[in-house]
């Protein structure tokens, strides 16, 4: 079966440009690439009847568009079904896309939250955090100890352990959203 949720995943991370976290770019971008990655999905005859009897009963599939695509003679049904699929696969690859982008819009306010009574929530200085977060495929501190982690599947490395910085880093969407930073040191 064809888990357009995955390729959906995949979408998100490919359109990832940089580190820092632009959310009204990357909904442009997904909305833009989402024609590339449903035809992708929609090469062979089998994956288009796949994609057809999972996701066309789904609330978001756009099963109205490929009308505007002309008539089909009866011997081009195999066009025809590739061209209801794709419509079919484009809409449920850019809902499951947005998705997982509200899931990073959480997760960078959850990034807020979490940062507050570590480093400050004054306005200047959760600007200059937002503008500071960083988004990895992976996570960045690696394999790297770290003290704890909350609900939301956050980690905390709060020992100076990161060469003497400190950082949380939140997991969503198949990616790392992060921010770390070198504490302020106390005089002595």
């Amino acid at each position: 079966m064809i888990d357009l949720a995955d390729i959906a995943k995949s979408l998100v991370a490919d359109c990832i440009d940089g580190d820092t976290l632009d959310l009204d770019k990357l909904r442009e971008d997904i909305s833009e690439r989402s024609f590339d990655a449903a035809e992708s999905a929609c090469i062979y005859t089998h994956a288009c009847a796949d994609i057809i009897a999972h996701y066309e009963g789904n609330p978001r599939a756009d099963t109205d568009g490929a009308d505007d695509c002309g008539t089909f003679k009866p011997s081009q049904y195999r066009e025809a079904m590739q061209c209801y699929a794709h419509f079919i696969a484009r809409s449920i690859i850019e809902a499951e896309a947005f998705e997982l982008l509200d899931e990073l819009d959480e997760a960078q306010e959850h990034l807020v939250d979490a940062l507050a009574p570590l480093v400050g929530d004054c306005t200047s200085a959760r600007e200059a955090h937002e503008s500071a977060f960083r988004l990895s495929r992976d996570c960045p501190h690696g394999w790297a100890a770290h003290n704890r982690e909350d609900d939301a599947g956050a980690c905390y490395w709060l020992s100076h352990q990161l060469d003497g910085c400190n950082a949380v880093a939140v997991p969503a969407a198949g990616v790392w959203l992060s921010y770390t930073w070198e504490p302020a040191r106390i005089a002595a």
